[in-house]
């Protein structure tokens, strides 16, 4: 499909499972997403099955979900604390 996958169980519910793909930029994940989707329905359909990711399909029984996680970088590496955002976080703390 283009993209490597690191992990891949079942979960709770029948037919239920979680996959869990290599990171990738933004653009590059949501296109990984689809492609994904695609090829398992398309697969399921061929052997008269019907795949689905709605959330909660069935009443009664687990539902599913999705979720990313997100690291922010920028050209000096990770971007999510710095120094900078760290001492205005922890003025905004001890002002207020």
């Amino acid at each position: 499909m283009g993209f490597d996958v690191e992990a891949a169980h079942h979960e709770v519910a029948p037919g239920q499972h979680e996959i869990d793909f290599k990171y990738a930029d933004a653009l590059q994940a949501a296109d990984n997403i689809q492609t994904f989707k695609l090829v398992v329905k398309t697969i399921a359909r061929k052997f008269g099955l019907y795949a689905t990711f709605m959330p909660k399909p069935l009443a009664g029984i687990n539902g599913s979900g999705m979720h990313l996680n997100m690291s922010l970088f920028h050209k000096d590496g990770n971007a999510s604390m710095t120094k900078r955002v760290s001492c205005n976080y922890h003025r905004m703390l001890t002002t207020s």
